[in-house]
């Protein structure tokens, strides 16, 4: 694999909104499990877009 600069700013850029993401879910008050299913979906998106960027999933 051959990395450059945008390939590194671009999983910070991953990374970093998941984490604001989660954290934001975390902290708005709601019942529990709809919090669970709110933070598996972005875990789940973010998981996705990886394999995508990464090696091309959906083609």
């Amino acid at each position: 694999m051959d990395w450059d600069s945008a390939d590194y700013i671009m999983a910070a850029a991953i990374l970093g909104s998941a984490a604001l993401a989660v954290w934001l879910l975390l902290r708005i008050r709601m019942k529990p499990i709809l919090r669970l299913v709110l933070v598996f979906a972005v875990l789940t998106a973010v998981l996705l877009l990886w394999a995508e960027l990464a090696v091309g999933i959906f083609h």
